[in-house]
Formats: C-alpha cells, sequence, structure tokens
C-alpha cells in the first residue's frame, strides 16, 4: 500500500494537470480541469477533487481514459481515478479496504456524489421577516414542506441584497434535511456549463444532471436575457422537471414584467405559480436584522447604535450587514466598547 500526502498528491496530479493543458483546447481545459486538485493516493486508487458533480459526471464519462493514462505513466504503475466533489469530508484508509474502494468495472469512477451548491449558514430560522418579505417567506416555507405541490414554480423578484437567494438555500437545506436531492445554482453557472456541454458532446449528462433533482433552485434567471438556446435548454429542463413534479424556484433581480424578454413560454410558465417579491426592509426589519447578526456574531451592541445603523442604510441588507461587520471589526481590533460617539 502507497499512502502519499495530500501535499505529494496536490504536485502529481499538477504534473497531470501540466501535460494536459499543452494537450487539449483551453476553453476544455479551464472549464473542466483548472479546478481539479490531487487529494490522496492509496494503493492503486488516486483521489481528485472536483468542484462539482456534473464536472465528476463529465470526466468519468468523456476524458477517464486519458487521465488515468497520464497518471499511470507518471506513476510507473497502474492507477483508478476516484472523483470527489469539493468539500466532502475523505479519508481513504477509514474503514474502507481497497477491494472496497475499486470499482468492479475498471472503467466506471467510484464515489461520484451529487453536490447540492447549498449554503447551509441561510436557513428559514436566521431569515428576518417583516412586512416587506412576508409573502416570499411563507410561499418559501410552503414550497419547503410540500415539494411540487404547493407553488409550482415559485419565483421570487427584489432588487440586490434583499433576501432573495437566502430563501432559495433556506428551502434547499430544509428539503434536503428529509431526503429530498436539492441543487442549487446561478443561472450564470448553468448557462457556462450548457455551453461546455454543446462543445464537448455531453448534452445528454447535462440533462439527466439537472432533470434528476427534487428540487431546482435558479437564481438570477434574467442572465437568460439574450441566450436563446440555452433559454431552450432550459425550457426543456423546466418541462421535464414540472411534468415529474419536481420543485423549481427561481429568482430574479425584476418582476415578470420586465423579462417580457425571454421567450413568452417561459413567461408564461413563471406566471403559472406564486410569484412573490422582496420589497426594501422598513427600519424595524432592519434593526432587528442588525440585533439578529449582533446576536449571532456574540456582540452586545447598544440600541442607539443598532438605530443609528439602520437609519442611515436603507436600501440593502447586505450593506447593512456589511456595515455592522466593519463596525464589529473595527472594535474588535481597537479592544474597547462600542458606543454611539465613537461609530459617528
Amino acid at each position: 500500500m502507497s499512502l502519499l500526502t495530500n501535499k505529494q498528491s496536490k504536485k502529481i496530479w499538477n504534473s497531470v494537470l501540466g501535460k494536459l493543458e499543452l494537450r487539449i483546447p483551453r476553453p476544455s481545459f479551464n472549464t473542466w480541469l483548472k479546478e481539479t486538485k490531487g487529494v490522496s493516493f492509496d494503493s492503486d486508487l488516486f483521489f481528485v477533487s472536483v468542484p462539482d458533480a456534473f464536472t465528476a459526471s463529465y470526466l468519468e464519462e468523456r476524458m477517464l481514459g486519458i487521465l488515468e493514462n497520464e497518471i499511470s505513466d507518471i506513476l510507473k504503475k497502474e492507477v483508478k481515478l476516484n472523483f470527489i466533489v469539493d468539500g466532502q469530508k475523505h479519508n481513504p484508509t477509514e474503514n474502507t479496504s481497497i477491494e472496497e474502494s475499486i470499482p468492479l468495472n475498471p472503467t466506471t469512477v467510484v464515489s461520484v456524489k451529487k453536490d447540492s451548491g447549498l449554503n447551509p449558514k441561510y436557513t428559514f430560522k436566521d431569515f428576518i421577516v417583516g412586512d416587506s418579505n412576508e409573502l416570499a417567506y411563507k410561499g418559501a416555507q410552503a414550497v419547503s414542506q410540500k415539494i411540487g405541490v404547493a407553488f409550482n414554480p415559485l419565483l421570487l423578484y427584489s432588487g440586490v441584497g434583499l433576501g432573495k437567494t437566502h430563501l432559495l438555500h433556506a428551502i434547499g437545506n430544509s428539503a434536503q434535511k428529509r431526503g429530498y436531492n436539492c441543487f442549487y445554482t446561478t443561472c450564470e453557472e448553468f448557462t457556462n456549463k450548457y455551453i461546455s456541454a454543446i462543445q464537448n458532446g455531453s448534452t445528454e449528462t447535462f440533462r439527466d444532471f439537472y432533470r434528476s433533482v427534487d428540487i431546482l433552485l435558479l437564481d438570477d434567471i434574467q442572465f437568460l436575457i439574450g441566450k436563446e438556446q440555452t433559454q431552450e435548454g432550459f425550457f426543456h429542463t423546466f418541462n421535464s422537471l414540472y411534468m415529474k413534479n419536481s420543485q423549481i424556484v427561481i429568482a430574479s433581480d425584476r418582476p415578470i414584467s420586465s423579462l417580457k424578454v425571454l421567450e413568452p413560454r417561459i413567461v408564461s410558465r413563471f406566471s403559472g405559480g406564486l410569484v412573490a417579491d422582496i420589497q426594501v426592509p422598513k427600519l424595524e426589519t432592519r434593526i432587528a436584522i442588525l440585533k439578529s447578526k449582533a446576536r449571532n456574531a456574540n456582540y452586545i451592541i447598544p440600541n442607539e447604535v443598532i438605530e443609528y445603523i439602520a437609519n442611515n442604510i436603507k436600501s440593502n441588507i447586505r450593506e447593512l450587514e456589511g456595515s455592522l461587520n466593519r463596525i464589529l471589526a473595527w472594535f474588535q481590533f481597537k479592544d474597547e466598547d462600542i458606543s454611539l460617539d465613537s461609530v459617528k
């Protein structure tokens, strides 16, 4: 058994990437290989970290042979690859024999797991509800409890930094705990993967990946504007999920009336569910948000300081939180109590 350190594994894999960078088209290398990393090498099995499950599926189906040939050539022995989605825990020596690790079919990679794309810190518990976002919040909660039944699709729209992305992740995190297969992505990422799939002849893998989920959480739908071919791919993905009662949740920075430049059949599908907007939060909600963030950071901030920040930043929750974080960081470095005079 040969167990290499993480540092050694990275160095070996970088050698593989260096050789392949000279042999395959630059767009293909940047899309599928640039973000991969060597993790470990245990006996004849080399573990490689990839950014998402779609990349893992593509490498398994389209590039496995050339990758295994290159790394076998470098290590002077026959080596099999195992792709692991970035962020998942991996211990090649824990409760796993080499017989269990090597697939029965030598052309198949084992342990390719679907990465949800969800951020666990965004939950319903941490979402502050007020008049400005109550409908969106209740709609999101209903969707997370009754997948494909309550409101399908659910479209959330608001300006920048008002909480729609938080709700998308909260829906996914809530449903995932009950065993549902959820996937969050931005429309920009969806578009880039779709274009790469067309260029590399892997559209079937792309379709299977996105159409296999129970809940698709798609952010920034306005990014599809002007991308007719991607709209076509999205429309068929949407229909496939809808017909099998999978849940679709979409976020936009503008209302449906401003999305008319999308294909009418797509806009029509959006209108068939629940459309909920999130408005700029009122003063009371802004104060509640700041108090919640301070409490989560284990800081006690005087009420007059909280109210001062809330009165001066009105349009964007993200800016509100950013201002609070800067104040907390400043006083942490200064090692003094927070006061209204010092904040001003």
